[in-house]
């Protein structure tokens, strides 16, 4: 696999290797009793030198090396491999290995452009040891899951081989008592050895004993070309431009020419024996490392490190070239070949770049700053890196107040922006300021302008005190968050990666070391010091590199006595800082945008680089002539209430002892659930829902609905506006989001454990009546963003296949279509409010909530409980005011600064419930809610599985597995799928009078009875075509089955059966995964998944995948036949087992993760609350429907358990899904559990089979045919839909009602995640993370 590393692609240019020569030391740890202290090698340290390491000081001997971890076991053999061993005990029973490599793409000759990557793939085909596809068929059987627990990548410089090794539980020593006891526990350590000596066998094997036959390059060929033909598309083209014009332009033509995927001729048509000697030239023991980082305690830490010796201090070294062996083993001579040197660029002149793509979708524009990146491990290098990371947070806070902006009813000068600092190379840093804007060229030229007059400001005038003083306190926020948990094994391994490939130059110090001293030196920055670097950045100097050195002055400039400089222009004269010469310094302004193809081929819309350099000199020309004023401060608040309101009480404590939980319920009917945990220490995070969710609304209330959150965290809160509440939740890492869902309305946050209260605070407000504000122009801002998506949409082919998908899988189902300019045009800040009234401040009382973290004692929390959500509710809401005149409430009537609440203007009537339809599916992070859990960082996902997000995954099935219950689907329901079109739905929503709120109880129920969907699944075949077609065309393939999930009546047969298509989806993907590439060498990946919204009574099987065009129906035939075999067949035992140890190791790593025992107390709530309506309340509203399903709620008290109280079910309900899970459903299944699961769920005449195909040549027939899937074409975008109209990902593709519209609110939010420089690093990532 090319995959992009984590942090950079580290490229080490031998001419500027500062590192002193590796030392030859003994691999054995010290004895006890000696005290090695940090010494820079060798050895775990006694307690007493932990102990001294946890505390430095930072203001003597700044330049001194920092020790290494003391931690850690390092060392160096006599032949030049080096290895780094450390104890790590989170994740526990897990334990990471890697074989570094320092040989990548860069080490390649011009006929052997690939090789290096081709190199990695055959360390999978076959060893000394493991014949063709062995290796992997023989850790799948120890519940390594190719992917995610056996994979490799390679960069320009490196290869690195990993394991993930599931390591079986330790039997404690206190219950070794008993004769069986002890012997468990012996075979128990016995078995967690071998485990290890095993993995470093492996490791050992690639290093020396790949087996390259002839036969094996032969099949591994065109695995290669589908992973190379998956990656193309618009990413690749722009990556190719720019890499030629900041590298190939500058001189540094072998980083610009060497990506690692290699050119087709060269690994369609190598000779193997090119291979066999690339291998023998460069895996030498001298270029590699040996990590191995997990739980294990000192006797396996020296079983580790004694199995490292006896296998890599016995490689030769340092020997000269004897001839290559035909078959490719051989551990004889070798040539000695020296590492390139690698030439950075070079530019006499600032750059002006222009990117344009047909399938691109957003215009940006970019300022960025390049200049040579240095590291040390010293103190010194430590308080640059804080000082950079303290001037991105002041830049980037300021670029955030621009951002939300609003110039009346229009959004501001951009519609995102951000800032990013990373290297592009490892040795060459890249600063980026990038805006996202309107695609016109007014809109290009003023996020331009501002981008420049933002840099001027800071670089003139600086930043101020307050700013400074929030900047480090969010660093310090996140440096004590993170210095309060255990560090994890995939961040040690990263650390020992980098501290190999950097030549020892990167701190290496520990967990607690570096984040300890990163916390004084962030105290220890002074403003002048950000301040100073800061005019690094100065752009009023363009055009000759703008930066002073002693060696070249550009024309104008005065050089002062001490270095600093004064650059005449025609106006002003601007301080610029002194900065090192740096050959490598430049600066580049990119504009990338989409262009068009119009009549006859015609390019539209496009911009030369001479226009828009003119357009950047104007910029310059306006702040050279004008100053931009200083920077107005805001100041920094801690609290969003002057007082606390009215508390109301507690009237009921239930302890929940199974769960460690304990439920509340308040005077007003809120019910809180809370867990006191320290699985991540110092955090606290909440979720809360209401039943009643998107189903209700009609298409346009669907559009309003998914902008809220956006709109109203632009907006602000309380008597905050947009800024002040920005500043506020991003110092205090404190936030509260809404979230929407098909049948159930959310809401989530956490925060630091010592602001507990301003969480609170920001919980209560956003559930009090007129506290939330929407205005014009923030909802302008976010409609902008949307129709500049909707505009590019059509031209990218993943948006029709996903259009398709979701059309057959759930017929047209108005809310789940994309969001359409009509739509956007009507919706106003009055829908927003009415709707969020509706949907939180109105109905504030039905919400459950769940907190887990470090909460406070009883004492401290259940008062602070009682004030600010036991007194929700308390005030009634305000009389309904008259209704508005006809487009009175439109963006162009709200004033210049039109900010609507609930208490504020007058509401709008709702439309008739007749358009009823599905939205959420994606399960999101219970802590910034706006992404699936795993993909946003504040809560990751805990592991990563070949399905690539598939609701197989862990997430899927902590959330998903069994306690989230079924809606019955029911014709009459009044969901029609296609009944109403949008312009009857908009005439609805003026023409009727007021009608109650979508989430209103019917009198006498108990509780909200959600409307289910009517959705229609349509199986068949099909074929999308769209896109260009071209040599490097590839097709995306698809196969679904929809599951009908068992009724109300058998909660349990609901859990047993999602677990039972789980495990069903690990095994088979295991096999399609040889049968298709290992075997057949038809694709690169291919994922099988099961996904289930909350509350939804059915379920999607996906099976996705990619291969050549022109082979389509020969893979579909042979996953189809291979289908057949597994239903008929079954897996085998050794199968059954590996998938159990999978399910078992994943549902260890929830077990660990706060988020999911958030979700498995809120999902045993939503299974009680669906319950009660079952069982009390009857089923449905009006026009018969049947109503929720209990299915998946778990045990249930009164159905046998004994327990009839809401604590007892949910306490039931929850434990099986999380202390007893594995007992009660991962260790029943077998082989023939799995089988009779496959012939159920998937019938071959009951799939729904789709291919997308590149568009065919208009020429003759295929003219006719393209004529005809243009009009399809058009016929799918008059009903308009898309399972995600940004992107979606070709593979794989699941076919789930996703937030297609909350989706594409993300890269509004993600503006402040810059791209920058990041979006252009050669190496990528590989789809579902295989080879």
């Amino acid at each position: 696999m090319i995959e992009e590393d984590t942090r950079s692609a580290h490229l080490v240019s031998r001419a500027h290797a500062s590192a002193e020569a590796p030392t030859v030391i003994a691999i054995e740890p010290p004895p006890n009793g000696l005290d090695r202290g940090l010494s820079w090698k060798g050895g775990a340290a006694s307690p007493a030198a932990v102990e001294k390491s946890k505390n430095y000081d930072v203001t003597s001997a700044p330049d001194v090396s920092l020790p290494l971890d003391p931690l850690l076991t390092h060392g160096v053999f006599e032949n030049g491999c080096q290895f780094y061993v450390r104890p790590c005990s989170k994740p526990s029973n897990s334990c990471e290995l890697r074989l570094c490599v320092r040989v990548g793409s860069l080490c390649e000759e011009e006929h052997e452009r690939g090789v290096a990557h081709f190199v990695e793939h055959m360390g999978f085909k076959g060893t000394k040891s493991f014949g063709h596809g062995e290796l992997i068929s023989y850790l799948s059987s120890l519940g390594m899951q190719y992917g995610s627990c056996l994979n490799a990548h390679t960069n320009q410089d490196e290869t690195v081989y990993k394991l993930s090794v599931p390591l079986p539980p330790r039997v404690p020593a206190a219950t070794a008592t008993a004769i069986a006891a002890d012997e468990a526990r012996v075979l128990a350590e016995e078995e967690r050895k071998g485990r290890l000596s095993m993995a470093i066998n492996v490791l050992n094997e690639w290093a020396t004993g790949m087996r390259i036959s002839d036969e094996d390059v032969q099949t591994e060929r065109r695995v290669i070309q589908e992973e190379w033909r998956g990656k193309n598309g618009a990413s690749r083209r722009i990556l190719h431009k720019y890499w030629d014009a900041v590298f190939a332009k500058g001189g540094a033509n072998l980083i610009a020419e060497r990506f690692p995927i290699g050119l087709p001729e060269v690994f369609m048509n190598c000779d193997p024996q090119v291979i066999r000697d690339f291998y023998r030239k460069w895996y030498r023991p001298e270029l590699m490392a040996v990590v191995v980082v997990g739980d294990i305690d000192r006797l396996e830490q020296e079983h580790v490190l004694e199995a490292i010796r006896s296998t890599f201090a016995v490689i030769p070294g340092d020997l000269t070239d004897a001839g290559t062996p035909s078959n490719g083993i051989d551990n004889g001579p070798r040539p000695l070949a020296p590492l390139p040197t690698v030439e950075l660029p070079r530019h006499p002149h600032d750059l002006v770049l222009v990117l344009e793509d047909a399938e691109l979708t957003q215009t940006s524009v970019s300022l960025e700053f390049f200049e040579k990146l240095t590291v040390a491990n010293t103190l010194t290098h430590v308080r640059s890196d804080v000082v950079k990371r303290l001037f991105t947070t002041l830049v980037d806070q300021r670029l955030g107040a621009i951002s939300r902006r609003c110039d009346g009813n229009k959004a501001g000068p951009f519609l995102g922006a951000g800032i990013a600092c990373r290297p592009v190379v490892p040795d060459l840093n890249c600063t980026t300021l990038n805006a996202i804007c309107k695609d016109d060229p007014q809109s290009i030229a003023h996020a331009l302008q501002a981008l420049v007059e933002e840099c001027t400001r800071a670089a003139e005038h600086g930043f101020t005190p307050s700013e400074l003083t929030m900047a480090k306190l969010k660093w310090k926020s996140a440096f004590s968050l993170q210095l309060a948990q255990e560090p994890n094994s995939m961040d040690v391994v990263e650390d020992a990666r980098q501290h190999f490939m950097r030549d020892h130059a990167t701190p290496f110090a520990g967990h607690t070391a570096e984040l300890g001293a990163c916390l004084e030196l962030t105290d220890d920055v002074t403003l002048f010091e950000v301040n100073e670097y800061c005019k690094r950045f100065s752009v009023i100097t363009w055009g000759n590199n703008g930066y002073i050195d002693g060696a070249e002055d550009g024309p104008g400039t005065d050089m002062g006595a001490c270095g600093a400089a004064q650059k005449k222009t025609d106006t002003i004269v601007t301080a610029t800082a002194a900065v090192p010469d740096d050959p490598h310094r430049f600066r580049q302004l990119t504009l990338q945008h989409p262009i068009s193809e119009g009549v006859g081929g015609a390019i539209e819309g496009s911009w030369s680089e001479e226009r828009l350099r003119l357009l950047l000199d104007e910029a310059l020309d306006k702040v050279r002539s004008s100053l931009p004023t200083p920077w107005a401060d805001l100041g920094i608040k801690e609290s969003l209430m002057a007082s606390p309101p009215p508390p109301g009480r507690v009237v009921s404590v239930t302890h929940l002892p199974k769960l460690q939980a304990t439920e509340v319920e308040l005077s007003n009917g809120i019910v809180v659930a809370f867990q006191r945990s320290s699985r991540r220490k110092e955090h606290v995070a909440f979720q809360g829902f209401a039943l009643g969710g998107s189903s209700e609304l009609n298409e346009l209330e669907e559009t309003a609905f998914c902008m809220i959150d956006e709109v109203a965290g632009l907006s602000g809160l309380g008597e905050l506006d947009g800024d002040a509440l920005a500043n506020l939740t991003s110092t205090w890492q404190t936030r509260v989001n809404t979230q929407r869902h098909t049948y159930h309305r959310g809401i989530g946050g956490s925060c630091p454990a010592a602001r507990l209260e301003l969480l609170l605070q920001l919980l209560h407000l956003r559930l009090t009546p007129g506290a939330q504000h929407f205005k014009a122009g923030s909802l302008a801002k976010v409609i902008s963003l949307q129709l500049e998506g909707i505009k590019h949409r059509d031209k990218m082919p993943d948006f029709h296949f996903g259009e398709h998908a979701r059309i057959s899988a759930y017929g047209d189902v108005p809310i789940m279509r994309p969001i359409s300019p009509e739509a956007l045009e009507q919706v106003s800040v009055e829908d927003l409010s009415r709707l969020y009234t509706a949907a939180f401040p109105a109905d504030a009382t039905s919400f459950t909530f769940t907190f887990v973290g470090e909460l406070p004692d009883d004492e401290v929390l259940l008062p602070l409980l009682e004030t600010y959500l036991g007194s929700l509710g308390a005030t009634p809401l305000p009389p309904a005011a008259p209704l508005a005149p006809a487009g009175a409430s439109s963006l162009d009537d709200a004033g210049p600064e039109s900010t609507s609440a609930p208490t504020h203007s007058p509401p709008k009537p709702f439309a008739p419930r007749s358009a009823l339809s599905s939205s959420a599916t994606i399960p999101f992070c219970g802590v910034c809610s706006i992404a699936e859990v795993g993909s946003c960082g504040c809560c990751p996902d805990p592991v990563s599985s070949g399905t690539n997000g598939a609701a197989d995954g862990a997430v899927q099935g902590a959330r998903k597995g069994g306690t989230l219950l079924g809606l019955s689907e029911c014709p009459d329901a009044g969901a029609s799928g296609g009944a109403s079109g949008v312009h009857q739905n908009f005439a609805a929503n003026t023409d009727k009078p007021p009608s109650p709120s979508p989430w209103a109880k019917t009198p006498g129920r108990i509780s909200f009875v959600p409307t289910p969907l009517n959705a229609v699944f349509s199986p068949g075949k099909d074929v999308v075509y769209a896109g260009r077609h071209t040599e490097d065309a590839k097709a995306t393939c698809l196969l679904a089955w929809r599951v009908d999930m068992p009724t109300a009546t058998d909660p349990d047969a609901d859990t047993t059966l999602e677990m039972r298509i789980k495990a069903m989806c690990v095994s088979l993907e295991t096999r399609l995964l040889s049968v298709l590439r290992t075997e057949n060498s038809q694709v690169y990946n291919v994922s099988v998944g099961w996904g289930r919204t909350s509350l939804n009574s059915f379920g999607m099987i996906n099976i996705g995948y990619g291969c050549d065009p022109e082979r389509t129906d020969e893979v579909e035939s042979l996953l189809k036949a291979e289908l057949e075999r597994f239903k008929t067949d079954g897996p085998i035992v050794e199968e059954v087992d590996a998938v159990k140890s999978i399910l078992a190791e994943r549902h260890q790593l929830a077990l660990d993760n706060n988020s999911y025992w958030i979700f498995y107390l809120l999902d045993a709530y939503k299974a009680f609350c669906a319950h009660e309506i079952c069982v009390v309340g009857g089923g449905g509203s009006g026009g018969g429907s049947k109503g929720p399903s209990c299915g998946g709620g778990g045990p249930r008290a009164d159905d046998g358990g004994g327990e009839t109280t809401r604590a007892g079910k949910v306490e039931l309900a929850a434990a099986g899904h999380s202390v007893d899970r594995i007992a009660l459903h991962i260790d029943p299944l077998t082989p023939e559990v799995i089988k009779a699961t496959a012939q159920e769920v998937l019938p071959i005449e009951g799939s729904l089979s789709l291919t997308l195909l590149p568009e065919p040549a208009m020429t003759g027939a295929k003219a006719e045919v393209a004529d005809d899937q243009n009009e399809a074409k058009s016929d799918l975008g008059a009903v308009t839909g898309a399972l995600n109209a940004q992107y979606i990902p070709p593979i794989p593709i699941h076919i789930t009602p996703t937030q297609a519209r909350g989706a594409r609110l993300a890269p509004g939010a993600a503006c402040k995640i810059s791209t920058g420089a990041s979006r252009y690093v050669a190496a990528e990532r590989g789809p579902g993370g295989l080879l």
